[in-house]
């Protein structure tokens, strides 16, 4: 399968609150990655395709966090067992909304990951 990604996805902890639109905020347990482009994030709730949600996204070892409007492209059920057995969705959402500089934040993130 060929990558249709335009930017480089970076695995890591990175702290996620999400609000879809006309919903309560609630926090993300598992972020599966970050790129200038999206974020996939592990969520709870089922969200339809088209799902606005606004997003706050704190990266390590930068305290300010960001804010960012996306979109949900897909969504895929998994079950989850262990500590925090349930089922999960994994969910790919595409930035709609996020300031230059905040995106610049996320690629300097990426470069000193390097």
């Amino acid at each position: 399968m060929q990558e249709r990604r335009m930017f480089q996805r970076i695995e890591d902890i990175v702290s996620v609150r999400y609000t879809a639109r006309k919903g309560k905020p609630k926090d993300v347990t598992s972020v599966k990655n970050l790129g200038g482009g999206g974020i996939q994030l592990s969520l709870a709730e089922k969200l339809e395709p088209g799902t606005v949600v606004d997003l706050k996204i704190t990266i390590p070892g930068d305290p300010k966090p960001f804010t960012a409007v996306g979109e949900v492209v897909w969504q895929e059920e998994v079950n989850i067992s262990g500590e925090s057995i349930g089922r999960y969705y994994d969910t790919g959402i595409k930035f709609t909304e996020i300031d230059p500089v905040c995106l610049g934040r996320v690629f300097t993130y990426f470069h000193q990951k390097e």
